[in-house]
C-alpha cells in the first residue's frame, strides 16, 4: 500500500474561492514516505486548481440546511509499472468546527459563520442536484470515512479521473456572519 497526500483549501466571502495546491508524498511542513508491494508508481494530479463561487446574500441563507452551489473538482489518479489490480482509497482531514455535524462532514476554519464546504462522491460521477447535495450520511467525513475511488487496472491503463463535488452549505447556525471564509483540507490516497 502507498499513501500520496496533498493539501487544499477552501476560500469563500463575497467571491467564494477553492483553491488547491498540489504535493506528492509530502504536505506542508511535514513528509511522509513508505514502502510499498504496489502503487509505487502511482500519483494524484488535481487538473483544475481553483474553483470560483460566486457570492451568496446573506437572505439566501434561512430555512433548512441546504447546498447553494456545487463545483467539481478532478482528482487525476495514474500508475505506471503496475501489473496488478489497484484500489485506491480517499480520506479528508480538516476542521469541522460545528457541534451539531456529528458525521464530521461540514468543513471551514474560521470561526463558524453559518455556512461551510461539504465534499461528496456520486457513484456514477455525474452532478448531485443542489436540492439532494446536503447528505451528511453520503458526504465524505473528517478523516473517518473511507471512499473508494475507481479502480486502475489494465482495461483502464491504470489512469482515472474520479470526480469529488464540494459544495457550500448552510445555514448551520441562526446566526449568519458575513465575510471571507476558508478551509484547509488534506486528501489522502491509499493505493491498495
Amino acid at each position: 500500500m502507498k499513501l500520496l497526500t496533498f493539501t487544499f483549501q477552501c476560500m469563500g466571502g463575497l467571491v467564494f474561492m477553492f483553491t488547491i495546491n498540489s504535493m506528492v508524498l509530502a504536505a506542508d511542513l511535514s513528509m511522509m514516505a513508505s514502502i510499498a508491494k504496489k502503487g509505487v508508481g502511482c500519483e494524484i494530479t488535481l487538473p483544475q486548481n481553483v474553483l470560483t463561487f460566486s457570492p451568496l446574500n446573506m437572505r439566501q441563507l434561512k430555512g433548512p440546511i441546504q447546498a447553494h452551489q456545487i463545483k467539481s473538482l478532478i482528482v487525476r489518479l495514474s500508475c505506471v509499472n503496475e501489473t496488478e489490480l489497484i484500489k485506491p482509497m480517499l480520506t479528508l482531514r480538516g476542521i469541522t468546527p460545528y457541534a451539531e455535524d456529528l458525521h464530521q462532514t461540514v468543513f471551514l476554519d474560521d470561526t463558524p459563520n453559518g455556512v461551510g464546504f461539504m465534499v461528496r462522491q456520486s457513484p456514477d460521477d455525474k452532478p448531485i442536484g443542489l436540492l439532494d447535495f446536503y447528505q451528511p450520511d453520503a458526504a465524505i467525513g473528517n478523516d473517518n470515512t473511507v471512499q473508494p475511488l475507481n479502480v486502475l487496472n489494465n482495461d483502464n491503463q491504470y489512469k482515472s479521473d474520479n470526480v469529488l463535488w464540494v459544495g457550500i452549505v448552510g445555514p448551520l447556525q441562526s446566526n449568519i456572519i458575513a465575510g471571507r471564509f476558508h478551509a484547509s483540507l488534506t486528501i489522502n490516497v491509499a493505493f491498495q
